[in-house]
Parts: C-alpha cells; structure tokens; sequence
C-alpha cells in the first residue's frame, strides 16, 4: 500500500494497534528522505487529539528531513495548522527559532512566498505569547 493511503488508513487511531502502525508509517516516509511526505506528515497535527506523544513523534520525524525543505514546508503550512493544530505549530517555530541556522532558512523560505503577509502575521501573534523569541522572529521579519 502506498504510504500516504497506508498513514491515513491507521489516522483513526483507535487503537493501541493502530497508533503503533500509524507511528511505522510515520518512520517509514522519514526513512524516505523524500520532501512530499512533510506536508502529509505535518497534516496530522491536531490540537485536540489525546495521543500527545504522537503529535511530537510527527514533529520529530519531519525535522529528520533537511532543514530547507523542512522549514520552507512549514513556512508552506503556516495556514492550514493555524485553524487545527495552533499549539502545535507554535512549538514548531519555538523549536525552528531556537536554532540560529534554522532561523535564517525560514526569512530564507519566507521571502518572496505566496503567503508571506498572513505568515508574517502568525509570526507577530507568535511573538506576543514568545517574547524571548524576539531576536529570532525579528531577524526573519526585518527587511
């Protein structure tokens, strides 16, 4: 079975058996290496699942892709986890700004993008709940 249909098969997560097999698929596309199972991983995310520990495994397993098309898939998805999965997405930038290489990837993925204005948005709401993260988020928003 292709692995996208495979992930979404065990996504209902209803029991112990499939949270195991989602998590095997989950390491199978990070094994992969190949940049189109971030956005699929990352789709995942869900502020209101009771299975924590596998909301960190997806975060986990998307950040062992490299740092470019990791961050610019992020930068991507900034939109679509702002409605689902908030508190996931702003441990994402807490981890992506704690890293001063990861930091200029993402001003790097940032500029020029489609959606730069409504991600600069989500980065300045970010900023008012991580004030310590303020040298970071403002490198990347400066001109």
């Amino acid at each position: 079975m292709e692995l996208r249909r495979e992930l979404e098969f065990y996504s209902k997560l209803s029991t112990p058996s499939d949270v195991e097999a989602f998590s095997r698929v989950l390491g199978r596309m990070a094994s992969s290496k190949d940049r189109k199972y971030i956005p699929v991983m990352l789709s995942y995310l869900d502020d209101n699942t009771e299975h924590g520990d596998l909301m960190k495994e997806i975060i986990g397993m998307s950040e062992s892709f490299g740092a470019d098309d990791y961050v610019s898939t992020v930068v991507d998805m900034t939109g679509t986890l702002q409605d689902r999965a908030w508190d996931w997405l702003e441990i994402i930038h807490y981890r992506i700004f704690n890293s001063d290489e990861l930091t200029t990837v993402y001003k790097d993925a940032l500029a020029g993008h489609a959606e730069e204005a409504a991600v600069r948005g989500y980065l300045k709401e970010f900023l008012n709940g991580n004030p310590e993260k303020r040298e970071h988020v403002e490198f990347v928003l400066a001109d």
